[in-house]
């Protein structure tokens, strides 16, 4: 199997990170207040479409050129490299349904699985 699920003693500590994220949230939450969105749906999506050409240039230039060595570096990448890129999948479907396609800058949470794969790719080559 490329990616082995969580198991054995990280398991717990990955557990209780998602509690203390749950629970910070819900205390930032308490503490700031309640904030209406300021972008729906329907906004957004009309945004992607008007500037659907460049968002497609930009995203194809940054992610889609380096995604043969991204997916060549993870094949040999440690095993929590791999597991990190777990994420990226639901991250990108995210994006694509609430994300402002035109925004480059949400590809920065994601540099740092994509970073040491490509590197991994290249010292392999």
């Amino acid at each position: 199997m490329l990616i082995e699920l969580p198991n054995g003693p990280g398991l717990p500590i990955a557990i209780g990170s998602l509690a203390v994220w749950i629970a910070g949230w819900f205390a930032l939450h308490g503490v700031v207040g309640y904030s209406p969105s300021t972008a729906f749906l329907g906004e957004v999506f009309a945004h992607n479409l008007d500037n659907l050409r460049f968002s497609l240039l930009l995203n194809v230039l940054l992610i889609g050129i380096p995604l043969p060595l991204v997916w060549h570096g993870l094949q040999r990448s440690p095993v929590f490299l791999r597991r990190a890129a777990l994420m990226l999948p639901p991250y990108v479907g995210m994006l694509l349904v609430i994300g402002y396609w035109l925004e480059i800058r949400y590809w920065i949470s994601a540099l740092p699985v994509v970073v040491p794969a490509i590197a991994g790719a290249v010292a392999d080559a």
